[in-house]
């Protein structure tokens, strides 16, 4: 592989099922990078679980997962709440909605489609899928995608997360037809 890199610069970042470049990078920038994209995740699917209760009356008649008494909750009581439940008693609840929910709005609905797709693999195998096994797994794919395709509008719907369509982060597959806008 680095044989072709070194002949072909570009062939290393051209879309492929797995891009080499990837691959070539050395250790430490890989670790890093690694490190950098599990963070993140962790943060989107935090902004998911946040988002959760908002959006669950628009997609199902299922109750959100709340206690009765947030039944009405602000997005700060929301947070709280999330936070309480993950045992991270030190984090300030504005800093995790305006540094982390907010920055994760573009794409909130993709992160809602993932923890989807990591809840029903949990429940089909009984623990937590390594989120390798999730991104190689074309079903799983074919249904977050699907499922963040029809989010994008409902997440556009609710007022207090200010989306705009043009600011989401859309992903189409080749020959598909786009959901209709909010």
């Amino acid at each position: 592989m680095r044989a072709i890199a070194a002949a072909m610069p570009e062939w290393q970042w051209h879309p492929q099922r797995i891009k080499p470049g990837y691959l070539l990078l050395d250790e430490g920038s890989a670790r890093q990078d690694a490190g950098n994209a599990i963070r993140c995740l962790r943060h989107a699917l935090r902004a998911a679980r946040i988002a959760r209760p908002f959006v669950n009356p628009l997609i199902s008649d299922a109750p959100p997962p709340l206690p009765e008494e947030l039944a009405d909750a602000s997005l700060n009581q929301v947070v709280a709440y999330v936070l309480d439940t993950e045992g991270d008693e030190t984090a300030d609840t504005h800093n995790i909605e305006q540094r982390q929910f907010r920055r994760f709005l573009p794409v909130l609905h993709l992160a809602l489609a993932l923890e989807q797709v990591l809840g029903r693999m949990a429940a089909r195998i009984g623990a937590a899928p390594p989120l390798e096994v999730v991104m190689s797994d074309a079903e799983a794919l074919g249904f977050a995608l699907g499922t963040a395709q029809a989010l994008e509008p409902k997440v556009c719907e609710i007022g207090r997360f200010k989306v705009r369509p043009e600011t989401q982060i859309r992903l189409r597959l080749l020959g598909s037809t786009p959901p209709t806008p909010c």
